[in-house]
């Protein structure tokens, strides 16, 4: 069960295009980064890790790509790392829930008919 007092609701745009996998037990999981401004600090953008999972995974992985922007909410979770003496920290939500807000201001050809603005994937 989530702790809705570890609840956090963010905006802001892909850095790169979702990746769709699949788990050994089946499912499929989307990953994907947000880059928030000011999260990093003023005039910085901070970076949250996003994963969504079976069906609305499979619409962000078909519709999203770098430059989206989208609203997430869910849990927070953050946990240290190291590497090469190095230390930091991943900030993440490992089940997010995902709203579509605008496409990139650039779209080619290939890339996939938008949704309505404020659209939900689920």
């Amino acid at each position: 069960m989530s702790n809705p007092s570890n609840t956090i609701q963010l905006i802001g745009r892909l850095t790169a295009d979702p990746e769709l996998r699949t788990t050994t037990s089946g499912k499929q999981v989307c990953g994907m980064r947000l880059a928030v401004d000011g999260l990093g600090g003023k005039d910085t953008a901070g970076y949250i890790d996003l994963s969504c999972w079976n069906a609305p995974g499979q619409a962000c992985a078909r519709t999203l790509t770098k430059g989206w922007k989208i609203a997430v909410s869910g849990e927070l979770q953050i946990s240290p790392w190291e590497s090469d003496g190095r230390k930091g920290l991943n900030i993440g939500i490992p089940f997010a829930t995902v709203q579509f807000l605008t496409a990139p201001r650039t779209t080619t050809a290939q890339d996939p008919a938008p949704v309505a603005e404020g659209e939900p994937v689920f």
